[in-house]
């Protein structure tokens, strides 16, 4: 059976990156956009995901979990910012990056888990890119949120499944890749609580 692999926001540089780079390896790969294509994708079966609302974060795991009877691996990237306002100080600006981001990543992390919690087989991976050169209040929120969800997703359910969490660049380069490929199956206990920080320049061999 192929390994299977859902990876949120499938329309990032890096999203595509991961799902070229998982798709060349023999696994299944499924995507979350906010809006799905006019054509088909051989490679990729793209899911529907509106960030704010906790509904279509479920409906996309149901539909994982009809389709698939193999272990599942999640890996929940940070969204595409270019349609949203950078000026926090509107309160109407901020209330979309809430929504986009804090609340969409904790509905997508919640799912995931309770899934895996019933498969017990599988894992999930957080994805940040810290640097948000054009918000760098909000940066700093999703940073610190980021770092509570996977404390609490640690502290219910790391004896059950895999829990990882990276903090990469925000270009998808070959090597932040190939960064998450090494450290995908790592299941020793130095890694938990741990973030998995890739360096620009790095050498992984």
């Amino acid at each position: 059976m192929k390994e299977v692999v859902l990876i949120s926001d499938g329309n990032t540089p890096l999203g595509k990156a991961l799902a070229r780079n998982f798709y060349s390896t023999g696994m299944k790969i499924f995507a979350t956009l906010p809006k799905l294509p006019a054509e088909a994708n051989s490679k990729t079966e793209y899911l529907e995901w509106n960030r704010s609302s906790a509904v279509s974060a479920k409906n996309c795991l149901l539909h994982i979990k009809k389709t698939t009877p193999e272990a599942v691996h999640f890996y929940l990237l940070p969204p595409l910012l270019n349609h949203l306002k950078a000026d926090i100080s509107d309160h109407r600006a901020f209330e979309q990056l809430v929504d986009s981001i804090l609340k969409g990543s904790y509905y997508f992390a919640r799912e995931a888990a309770d899934f895996l919690d019933s498969s017990q087989r599988g894992s999930l991976s957080l994805i940040h890119t810290p640097a948000i050169k054009e918000m760098p209040v909000f940066s700093r929120l999703l940073s610190g949120a980021l770092a509570e969800f996977y404390d609490i997703l640690l502290e219910k359910w790391k004896d059950r499944f895999l829990i990882q969490a990276f903090e990469l660049p925000i270009e998808a380069e070959d090597s932040a890749v190939e960064f998450i490929e090494k450290h995908k199956d790592q299941k020793s206990d130095k890694s938990w609580g741990k973030w998995l920080r890739f360096k620009k320049g790095l050498r992984l061999f």
